[in-house]
């Protein structure tokens, strides 16, 4: 991975150039390169905070999708806090709630708006607790869901077919998996009416679809739980659900929320 970094890091021209190594202390054998462990010696473990405003650039997510060539999307403070807190909104009546903590699984890579909101600052904003894969892999999944109990995922259209496959060549008992199972999501493309409500069956959970780009921060609409879904159809504008009220709110403090 740091040999591809550097490869890209010298076509742009890049002024530094730091590793973090899998050992902290460890040395790299990248030609030029500055170690995490080299940059952080002897700083001391006091630091200044610094305030920044709600609309201050946030992230830039790089973004293909609409011309072909990629080009950084600035997304402010104000848009990702209100992004995360709608999807919070949407998916914590669907928790178990009470005293347990609800866990949440994360098979889609956090440099990508939809993880990065949907589920790692919604989780952190919601307290659910974040169970990291490093990739999707079936039984990987299967094995995670069963074990760490898990209550909330997000995926993609081909990682739901997947599962159901896997799960039928391999006789998995769902039942293990459908006992704690409270809600999935699905995004990146229209699910197959077919796949939802064979994986809807299996495992004995909702399927909400939605839509959005990294320019949204990422959610533009969606299906929400209090309404009957059609399978092909993301639901609702999001300016049309509660976060309207957030919105105008955020707007008589002379912040605009939405870039």
């Amino acid at each position: 991975m740091a040999a591809m970094a550097r490869s890209a890091c010298d076509e742009v021209g890049c002024e530094r150039f730091i590793v973090a190594t899998r050992e902290a202390a460890g040395a790299t054998s990248i030609t030029g390169a500055t170690t995490l462990a080299a940059v952080m010696a002897g700083r001391s473990s006091q630091f200044e905070t610094r305030s920044r405003r709600p609309d201050d650039t946030a992230v830039i997510l790089y973004t293909s999708g609409t011309t072909g060539h990629p080009k950084g999307a600035e997304l402010t403070h104000m848009n990702m806090l209100l992004n995360a807190m709608a999807s919070r909104d949407m998916f914590v009546p669907a928790m178990t709630g009470g005293v347990s903590q609800d866990t949440a699984l994360i098979t889609l890579p956090l440099f990508h708006s939809t993880a990065q909101t949907c589920q790692m600052n919604c989780g952190v904003l919601a307290g659910m607790r974040l169970v990291l894969l490093p990739r999707f892999e079936p039984a990987a999944v299967i094995d995670t869901m069963q074990r760490e109990q898990v209550g909330f995922w997000i995926g993609v259209p081909t990682m739901y077919w997947t599962l159901l496959q896997f799960a039928a060549s391999n006789n998995v008992d769902p039942s293990g998996i459908a006992k704690h199972l409270r809600l999935c999501v699905s995004g990146g493309g229209p699910m197959p009416g077919d796949v939802m409500r064979r994986f809807e069956a299996t495992f004995g959970v909702r399927i909400l679809e939605g839509y959005g780009l990294s320019e949204t921060s990422p959610v533009a609409a969606f299906n929400q739980l209090h309404r009957v879904s059609k399978p092909g159809t993301f639901g609702a504008s999001m300016l049309r659900s509660d976060l309207s009220v957030r919105v105008n709110a955020a707007r008589s403090s002379s912040v605009d929320p939405i870039s």
